[in-house]
């Protein structure tokens, strides 16, 4: 007779709405993450730590990611174009004094042969980790060389941290996985990115599409703008109004701080009009 443990893991069926789920461990996630860069790797013969930024990339599709790749036929240009290069070794200099801190003592660079001292790649990396960053450049100003993942490893004192930054990232680019809300750290995975309650083995019951509480009968849409009518500090309601938009696409509230009105969103990636919110093209030209 089947445990609740192993129930818990099994694909579950919504009667609902007959939709399907399973849950998934950070340790599923890593392991899932790695058969497909090893798959990868096998074929390309690039370290990991390339095929994963390569992966991320082409939103962890295989396919996306060797048709690109086969198009070009010259593999570094293919790599330079993702900002990487070849595998190289952290470059180490004699002692000289560091350009961002002005301190004498060794040197480190990447294979474009900007240096800095280990203090300050690190404080580097360990603000790029704080803001989630799963794609890491190199600190000198407008040097799109992106750090493998071996390469950051060298500056951080918990790989665990860095770990979970690209897990969430992983997490983030698929539209059928979503973690759960509170803090247990599982994730589900649904057959079909639609509305569904999630009840999850920690005991929260949410949305899948938006993380909030279970809404029904409502839409997601009508939950957001109940939520922000809702808010206690008017003033932050208004700021929110006036400052954020929803992406057409995603639904997730953006916020423009300057700039042209061409948007990215920073979850789906999609192009957008701030001013008329439809998909933006080179040709676009906003009567608004």
């Amino acid at each position: 007779m089947m445990d609740l443990d192993e129930e818990y893991y099994m694909y579950k069926t919504d009667k609902s709405d007959d939709i399907q789920y399973e849950f998934l461990s950070s340790e599923d996630l890593k392991t899932e993450m790695t058969t497909i860069i090893e798959n990868v790797k096998a074929m390309l013969q690039y370290p990991s730590g390339i095929c994963r930024i390569l992966l991320q990339q082409h939103k962890w599709s295989n396919q996306l990611l060797l048709d690109k790749f086969y198009e070009n036929p010259d593999p570094n240009d293919f790599l330079a174009k993702c900002g990487l290069l070849p595998e190289g070794s952290v470059i180490v200099s004699e002692e000289q004094e560091c350009p961002i801190c002005c301190i004498s003592g060794k040197l480190f660079g990447l294979a474009c042969n900007h240096m800095a001292c280990v203090d300050c790649w690190s404080a580097y990396i360990d603000g790029k980790m704080k803001a989630k960053r799963s794609e890491i450049e190199c600190m000198q100003l407008d040097c799109k060389l992106l750090m493998v993942d071996e390469k950051v490893t060298e500056f951080i004192k918990d790989a665990s941290i860095y770990e979970d930054v690209i897990i969430n990232s992983y997490v983030k680019t698929h539209k059928t996985l979503r973690w759960c809300p509170e803090t247990c750290r599982t994730a589900v995975r649904v057959k079909t990115p639609v509305h569904s309650l999630i009840s999850c083995p920690c005991g929260v019951n949410y949305c899948f599409t938006c993380g909030n509480e279970g809404h029904e009968p409502i839409n997601c849409r009508l939950l957001r703008k109940w939520l922000r009518r809702c808010q206690d500090d008017n003033s932050s309601y208004k700021w929110l109004n006036a400052n954020t938009k929803d992406c057409p696409t995603c639904q997730t509230p953006i916020e423009k701080t300057g700039g042209c009105n061409h948007m990215t969103c920073q979850k789906c990636k999609k192009h957008f009009c701030w001013l008329c919110l439809t998909p933006w093209n080179l040709r676009h030209d906003c009567s608004r």
